[in-house]
Protein backbone atom coordinates (compact mmCIF):
# COMPACT_ATOMS: atom_id res chain seq x y z
CA UNK A 1 0.00 0.00 0.00
CA UNK A 2 2.82 2.35 0.88
CA UNK A 3 4.47 1.62 -2.47
CA UNK A 4 1.22 2.44 -4.29
CA UNK A 5 0.88 5.74 -2.43
CA UNK A 6 4.48 6.65 -3.21
CA UNK A 7 3.99 5.75 -6.88
CA UNK A 8 0.81 7.85 -7.15
CA UNK A 9 2.52 10.75 -5.38
CA UNK A 10 5.45 10.61 -7.78
CA UNK A 11 3.09 10.48 -10.76
CA UNK A 12 1.10 13.48 -9.52
CA UNK A 13 4.29 15.44 -8.93
CA UNK A 14 5.47 14.57 -12.43
CA UNK A 15 2.18 15.70 -13.98
CA UNK A 16 2.25 18.91 -11.95
CA UNK A 17 5.81 19.61 -13.10
CA UNK A 18 4.87 19.00 -16.71
CA UNK A 19 1.82 21.28 -16.36
CA UNK A 20 4.12 24.02 -15.15
CA UNK A 21 6.25 23.51 -18.24
CA UNK A 22 3.34 23.88 -20.65
CA UNK A 23 3.32 27.29 -22.29
CA UNK A 24 0.95 29.33 -24.43
CA UNK A 25 2.18 32.51 -26.13
CA UNK A 26 0.05 35.16 -27.84
CA UNK A 27 1.58 38.13 -29.62
CA UNK A 28 0.66 40.91 -32.00
CA UNK A 29 3.08 42.96 -34.13
CA UNK A 30 2.73 46.23 -36.00
CA UNK A 31 5.42 47.56 -38.34
CA UNK A 32 6.10 50.49 -40.65
CA UNK A 33 7.98 48.88 -43.50
CA UNK A 34 9.23 50.88 -46.47
CA UNK A 35 8.98 48.93 -49.72
CA UNK A 36 11.17 49.05 -52.80
CA UNK A 37 11.44 46.80 -55.81
CA UNK A 38 9.83 45.90 -59.07
CA UNK A 39 7.01 43.79 -60.43
CA UNK A 40 4.87 42.95 -63.43
CA UNK A 41 4.10 40.14 -65.80
CA UNK A 42 6.94 37.67 -66.32
CA UNK A 43 9.97 39.50 -67.81
CA UNK A 44 7.82 42.64 -68.28
CA UNK A 45 8.22 44.30 -64.86
CA UNK A 46 9.44 47.77 -63.89
CA UNK A 47 10.62 49.46 -60.66
CA UNK A 48 7.67 50.75 -58.63
CA UNK A 49 7.43 53.39 -55.90
CA UNK A 50 5.44 52.86 -52.69
CA UNK A 51 4.70 55.31 -49.89
CA UNK A 52 1.80 54.14 -47.70
CA UNK A 53 2.22 50.90 -45.79
CA UNK A 54 0.22 48.75 -43.41
CA UNK A 55 1.80 45.61 -41.91
CA UNK A 56 0.63 43.52 -38.97
CA UNK A 57 1.12 40.04 -37.61
CA UNK A 58 -0.57 37.75 -35.08
CA UNK A 59 1.00 34.68 -33.50
CA UNK A 60 -0.02 31.87 -31.17
CA UNK A 61 2.57 29.34 -29.95
CA UNK A 62 2.32 26.24 -27.79
CA UNK A 63 5.29 24.70 -25.96
CA UNK A 64 5.37 21.45 -23.99
CA UNK A 65 7.85 19.16 -22.20
CA UNK A 66 7.16 16.03 -24.27
CA UNK A 67 10.37 14.59 -25.73
CA UNK A 68 10.85 14.31 -29.50
CA UNK A 69 7.63 16.21 -30.30
CA UNK A 70 8.29 19.75 -31.58
CA UNK A 71 6.73 22.92 -30.26
CA UNK A 72 4.25 24.65 -32.56
CA UNK A 73 3.73 28.27 -33.61
CA UNK A 74 1.03 29.59 -35.95
CA UNK A 75 1.41 33.08 -37.45
CA UNK A 76 -0.71 35.22 -39.74
CA UNK A 77 0.80 38.23 -41.55
CA UNK A 78 -1.03 40.84 -43.62
CA UNK A 79 0.57 43.74 -45.49
CA UNK A 80 -0.54 46.38 -47.99
CA UNK A 81 1.44 49.07 -49.76
CA UNK A 82 0.34 51.71 -52.27
CA UNK A 83 2.01 54.53 -54.14
CA UNK A 84 2.49 56.42 -57.39
CA UNK A 85 5.17 55.75 -60.01
CA UNK A 86 6.40 57.44 -63.16
CA UNK A 87 7.43 54.43 -65.19
CA UNK A 88 11.06 54.42 -66.37
CA UNK A 89 10.21 51.81 -69.01
CA UNK A 90 7.37 49.81 -70.50
CA UNK A 91 5.36 47.76 -67.99
CA UNK A 92 2.97 44.91 -68.62
CA UNK A 93 0.52 43.57 -66.03
CA UNK A 94 -2.27 41.10 -66.70
CA UNK A 95 -1.47 41.45 -70.43
CA UNK A 96 -2.15 45.22 -70.26
CA UNK A 97 0.60 47.49 -71.61
CA UNK A 98 1.59 50.63 -69.66
CA UNK A 99 3.89 52.90 -71.65
CA UNK A 100 7.18 54.33 -70.43
CA UNK A 101 6.88 57.71 -68.64
CA UNK A 102 3.24 56.98 -67.72
CA UNK A 103 2.10 58.07 -64.27
CA UNK A 104 0.43 55.12 -62.59
CA UNK A 105 -1.05 54.20 -59.22
CA UNK A 106 0.27 50.90 -57.90
CA UNK A 107 -0.43 48.64 -54.92
CA UNK A 108 0.89 45.41 -53.45
CA UNK A 109 -1.17 43.16 -51.17
CA UNK A 110 0.81 40.41 -49.43
CA UNK A 111 -0.66 37.90 -46.99
CA UNK A 112 0.78 34.74 -45.49
CA UNK A 113 0.06 32.06 -42.91
CA UNK A 114 2.87 29.89 -41.58
CA UNK A 115 3.01 26.96 -39.19
CA UNK A 116 6.38 26.41 -37.50
CA UNK A 117 7.64 23.25 -35.81
CA UNK A 118 10.69 23.90 -33.63
CA UNK A 119 12.82 22.54 -30.82
CA UNK A 120 14.43 24.37 -27.90
CA UNK A 121 18.00 23.26 -28.57
CA UNK A 122 19.33 25.63 -25.90
CA UNK A 123 17.48 26.95 -22.86
CA UNK A 124 19.48 28.56 -20.03
CA UNK A 125 19.00 31.59 -17.81
CA UNK A 126 21.01 33.68 -20.28
CA UNK A 127 20.55 32.05 -23.69
CA UNK A 128 17.69 30.39 -25.55
CA UNK A 129 17.84 29.03 -29.09
CA UNK A 130 14.97 27.57 -31.10
CA UNK A 131 15.54 25.80 -34.43
CA UNK A 132 12.97 24.28 -36.75
CA UNK A 133 11.09 24.40 -40.02
CA UNK A 134 8.00 26.23 -41.24
CA UNK A 135 5.29 25.55 -43.81
CA UNK A 136 3.89 28.75 -45.34
CA UNK A 137 0.95 29.55 -47.58
CA UNK A 138 1.03 32.99 -49.22
CA UNK A 139 -1.07 35.19 -51.49
CA UNK A 140 0.32 38.16 -53.43
CA UNK A 141 -1.53 40.69 -55.57
CA UNK A 142 0.06 43.44 -57.65
CA UNK A 143 -2.32 46.09 -59.03
CA UNK A 144 -1.77 49.04 -61.38
CA UNK A 145 -4.21 51.81 -62.39
CA UNK A 146 -3.80 54.23 -65.34
CA UNK A 147 -6.80 54.77 -65.54
CA UNK A 148 -7.74 51.14 -66.20
CA UNK A 149 -7.09 48.94 -63.18
CA UNK A 150 -5.22 45.72 -63.84
CA UNK A 151 -4.02 43.16 -61.33
CA UNK A 152 -2.12 39.90 -61.23
CA UNK A 153 -2.31 37.45 -58.32
CA UNK A 154 -0.04 34.62 -57.24
CA UNK A 155 -0.27 32.08 -54.44
CA UNK A 156 1.76 29.13 -53.29
CA UNK A 157 3.26 27.04 -50.51
CA UNK A 158 6.80 27.29 -49.20
CA UNK A 159 9.03 25.31 -46.81
CA UNK A 160 11.27 27.52 -44.67
CA UNK A 161 14.04 27.24 -42.11
CA UNK A 162 13.17 28.80 -38.74
CA UNK A 163 15.38 30.11 -35.93
CA UNK A 164 14.95 32.30 -32.86
CA UNK A 165 17.76 33.40 -30.53
CA UNK A 166 17.21 35.17 -27.20
CA UNK A 167 19.95 36.68 -25.02
CA UNK A 168 18.75 37.67 -21.55
CA UNK A 169 20.53 40.60 -19.92
CA UNK A 170 21.51 39.30 -16.51
CA UNK A 171 19.80 40.92 -13.53
CA UNK A 172 17.20 42.78 -15.62
CA UNK A 173 13.81 42.18 -17.24
CA UNK A 174 15.32 42.97 -20.64
CA UNK A 175 16.44 40.65 -23.43
CA UNK A 176 17.87 40.93 -26.92
CA UNK A 177 16.52 38.69 -29.67
CA UNK A 178 16.95 37.71 -33.30
CA UNK A 179 14.41 35.79 -35.36
CA UNK A 180 14.68 34.57 -38.93
CA UNK A 181 13.00 32.54 -41.65
CA UNK A 182 14.45 31.70 -45.06
CA UNK A 183 13.76 29.67 -48.18
CA UNK A 184 14.86 29.47 -51.81
CA UNK A 185 12.45 27.03 -53.40
CA UNK A 186 11.47 26.61 -57.05
CA UNK A 187 12.07 30.20 -58.18
CA UNK A 188 10.56 31.53 -54.96
CA UNK A 189 12.71 33.27 -52.36
CA UNK A 190 11.39 34.45 -49.01
CA UNK A 191 13.53 35.84 -46.21
CA UNK A 192 12.47 37.62 -43.04
CA UNK A 193 14.55 38.71 -40.05
CA UNK A 194 13.81 40.61 -36.86
CA UNK A 195 16.31 41.99 -34.39
CA UNK A 196 15.31 43.88 -31.29
CA UNK A 197 14.81 44.18 -27.56
CA UNK A 198 12.08 42.97 -25.23
CA UNK A 199 11.11 44.31 -21.82
CA UNK A 200 8.96 42.35 -19.38
CA UNK A 201 6.38 44.78 -18.01
CA UNK A 202 4.29 42.36 -15.96
CA UNK A 203 5.21 39.13 -14.20
CA UNK A 204 2.38 37.32 -12.44
CA UNK A 205 1.90 33.67 -11.52
CA UNK A 206 -0.39 32.97 -14.46
CA UNK A 207 0.86 35.39 -17.10
CA UNK A 208 3.79 37.56 -18.12
CA UNK A 209 3.46 40.53 -20.47
CA UNK A 210 6.32 41.95 -22.52
CA UNK A 211 6.75 44.73 -25.05
CA UNK A 212 9.10 44.20 -27.99
CA UNK A 213 10.57 46.65 -30.46
CA UNK A 214 13.28 46.64 -33.07
CA UNK A 215 14.06 46.44 -36.79
CA UNK A 216 12.58 44.12 -39.38
CA UNK A 217 13.74 43.24 -42.89
CA UNK A 218 11.97 41.11 -45.44
CA UNK A 219 12.53 40.18 -49.07
CA UNK A 220 10.16 38.40 -51.43
CA UNK A 221 11.12 37.26 -54.93
CA UNK A 222 8.72 35.34 -57.15
CA UNK A 223 9.76 34.43 -60.69
CA UNK A 224 6.99 33.57 -63.16
CA UNK A 225 4.69 32.48 -60.34
CA UNK A 226 1.23 32.39 -61.91
CA UNK A 227 2.77 34.60 -64.65
CA UNK A 228 3.80 37.21 -62.06
CA UNK A 229 7.31 38.49 -61.30
CA UNK A 230 7.88 40.21 -57.95
CA UNK A 231 11.19 41.30 -56.44
CA UNK A 232 10.52 43.37 -53.32
CA UNK A 233 12.48 44.41 -50.22
CA UNK A 234 10.82 45.69 -47.04
CA UNK A 235 12.46 47.19 -43.98
CA UNK A 236 11.51 49.31 -41.00
CA UNK A 237 10.76 49.45 -37.26
CA UNK A 238 8.24 47.25 -35.48
CA UNK A 239 6.46 47.17 -32.13
CA UNK A 240 4.93 44.09 -30.50
CA UNK A 241 3.10 42.96 -27.38
CA UNK A 242 3.56 39.40 -26.14
CA UNK A 243 1.69 37.50 -23.42
CA UNK A 244 2.94 34.18 -22.01
CA UNK A 245 0.60 31.94 -20.04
Amino acid sequence: MKAVVLTLSALLCSLHTQADLLGLTLSGDYARLSLSGQGGDHSQGQPLQFSDDHWQSWLVAFEHPLPLLPNIALRRQTAFWSGATRLPGNLQLDAQHFASQSNIQNALDLQSTDLSFYYEVLDTSLLALDLGVSAMQYDAELAVTDPIRKRRTASGFLPLLYSHLTVNIWGTDTALFWQGQYTDYRDQQWAQTKIGMSYQMLDLTAVTLAVKFGWQQQSVMLTNKDQLDVDMQMKGPFLALEADF
